[in-house]
């Protein structure tokens, strides 16, 4: 029988038989590095000069642990620890491995290195592990009992399947009295790990309430160092513009054209992980989120909640535009959807995909138009501008032309690979929940959104009414006039019913934001059932269904198809051309 160890290690061996024939390696040489599964025998005390050890070095990028060494420091110490124990006993240690990862310890299950190392001491491969302090390897106690266990010896054994720990800052002995330590170290990485992200959590909503936030940046703003608050920045001028063309009728297109054209910005946060970086206004969604977003006209919003900076004295908060205009715009841009979904809706033809299609060497989106002629669904780019300026259509054996059969193809291709589990609902539940906070935060302010136009459409109805009774008490008012008063009314009653409906809609979904979660069932059914769904489906239903797995998807000049799905779904492909991605907020 032959069996794989690892698929690190790549070696194969034969197990012994009956007649007592000694293992045989396969014809691929073994590496140094490389090891022999422990046999079924009572497992043996070995000396530290005997052990496969194996080192672990975790740096987590989450706020709370940035005061920690990097896994860089850990190494050298963790390095250093090893030859100054080989220096006074004169012995070779054998570190036969490296395991690294940059995520917290405060949770169980989330670590992937950390697993597979696991994974290698219950093989048997590794005999110890070497780390600069417990608490990198466990912030849970879930976790810290797994390793206490295993380096406890069963019953019948002498000595654990983890033979020993080693830590440069630690001095743990395998006994009773290292074992009650090492738990008690295990104990307080938790409790201050707990104690800590209380202590986050009570500032960061503190600060909201005073009127301050941690979150995404505003365009035209920056916060001040020492305050905390915003106050305009360089590009106050700017966004105000938007706002005064919107106004003026301009579209948002139009927008993003004068902004992306006068190098509207801002800079992120710098951080002991990650410098400053100037980040410029290139995507129309962005347009769209800053314009629904009452931060302009003073309502902070985060996680649901809202605190109003205008009734913050001390903020001296500088608004953008006033609530009045604020909700004029909403109403603007909620006719203006609705325009274009009446438009959608009467087109017989229905373009899959759009919005979703980009140019992997220019980044434009591509357009998906259908071919009359041909009775083909083709994508490519819109104006003659785009097309000159795209690397892809400079190369002359290239067309514009690409065909929808294409694209499909490669997502059924992809969709194929689907073979969702149990576990993967847990993996998607804990990343969806991650970004329940985000979809908050979003529909808060598209509630806010749509309470502006509400209220704006209720003004203009009482307008409209005062009018009417105006022009009934005049008998010379002609019954078209009367008319059309009336079919006014009538349309705004209908908008105010809608956006009381969506409000309504969007409120219950803020109060159970698990609401748009998936639950179990339903998610396996998407998932098994997607590859055959999305081949019987219309088009419409293609579009729907895409949507609900991907963000986007890129194509190059040889009409090769990658994926930007949603990090949610990330865990599920496997294969090379699909990528995790998140919200894009530029």
């Amino acid at each position: 029988m032959v069996a794989k160890l690892d698929s690190d290690d790549m070696l194969y061996y034969r197990h012994e038989t009956s007649k007592g024939r000694k293992p045989i390696a396969s014809k691929k040489p073994a590496k140094k590095t490389e090891m022999v599964k422990a046999s079924n025998k009572k497992r043996q005390k070995k000396k530290l000069s005997e052990m496969n050890v194996v080192m672990y070095l975790r740096k987590s990028s989450e706020e709370e642990e940035k005061q920690f060494n990097s896994t860089r420091d850990q190494e050298k110490k963790c390095r250093a620890y090893i030859e100054s124990i080989e220096a006074s006993e004169g012995v070779k240690i054998n570190i036969v491995k490296k395991f690294e990862e940059h995520h917290s310890a405060a949770h169980a299950g989330e670590r992937t290195e950390f697993n597979k190392m696991l994974e290698g001491v219950r093989a048997g491969y590794y005999d110890a592990i070497l780390a600069y302090h417990p608490d990198r390897l466990s912030r849970n106690m879930l976790e810290a009992g797994i390793l206490l266990d295993m380096i406890r010896p069963e019953k019948g054994e002498d000595v654990g399947i983890l033979q020993d720990l080693l830590f440069p800052t630690v001095a743990f002995t395998n006994d009773s009295g290292g074992r009650l330590m090492l738990a008690v170290l295990f104990s307080m990485a938790t409790q201050y790990s707990d104690h800590l992200s209380e202590v986050v959590q009570r500032g960061v909503d503190s600060n909201f309430e005073k009127g301050k936030s941690t979150g995404k940046p505003k365009w035209g703003y920056r916060r001040n160092k020492v305050t905390g608050y915003y106050e305009p920045d360089d590009n106050f001028d700017l966004v105000r513009d938007g706002w005064d063309m919107i106004l003026s009728g301009s579209s948002q297109a139009a927008v993003l054209d004068y902004w992306r054209d006068n190098g509207m910005h801002y800079y992120t946060v710098e951080n002991t992980n990650k410098p400053s970086r100037k980040v410029l206004m290139r995507h129309k969604n962005a347009v769209s989120r800053l314009f629904k977003d009452p931060f302009y006209y003073g309502i902070l919003t985060k996680d649901g909640e809202e605190t109003d900076l205008r009734q913050i004295p001390e903020a001296n908060f500088e608004p953008v535009v006033t609530e009045e205009e604020y909700n004029r715009v909403q109403e603007i841009l909620d006719s203006n959807h609705q325009n274009h979904r009446k438009v959608k809706t009467e087109d017989k033809a229905f373009i899959p995909f759009q919005g979703m299609v980009i140019c992997k060497h220019c980044g434009r989106k591509l357009y998906g138009y259908l071919n009359k002629k041909r009775r083909l669904v083709y994508y490519g780019h819109q104006n003659k501008a785009a097309k000159e300026d795209c690397e892809r259509l400079r190369d002359k054996s290239v067309t514009n032309e690409i065909r929808g059969n294409i694209i499909l193809d490669e997502i059924y291709k992809t969709l194929d690979d689907l073979k969702p589990t149990k576990n993967d609902y847990k993996r998607y539940l804990k990343v969806a929940k991650e970004y329940t906070d985000d979809k908050k935060e979003e529909m808060l302010q598209e509630k806010r959104s749509k309470l502006g136009a509400l209220s704006q459409y209720k003004r203009e109805m009482n307008e409209e009414m005062d009018s009417y009774k105006v022009l009934v008490k005049d008998k010379r008012t002609p019954e078209a006039i009367l008319q059309s008063s009336r079919d006014r009314m009538g349309i705004l009653q209908k908008d105010i019913q809608r956006l009381e409906n969506d409000i309504a809609e969007l409120s219950a979904k803020i109060d159970m934001p698990e609401s748009v979660l998936l639950n179990e069932q339903d998610f396996l059914n998407l998932l098994k059932n997607a590859p055959q769904q999305m081949r019987k489906l219309d088009f419409v239903g293609k579009d729907e269904l895409l949507k609900t797995i991907f963000l986007n998807l890129k194509i190059d000049k040889q009409n090769k198809v990658t994926f930007l799905c949603k990090p949610e779904f990330s865990d599920l492909f496997k294969s090379s051309n699909v990528t995790s991605g998140g919200d894009m907020w530029t």
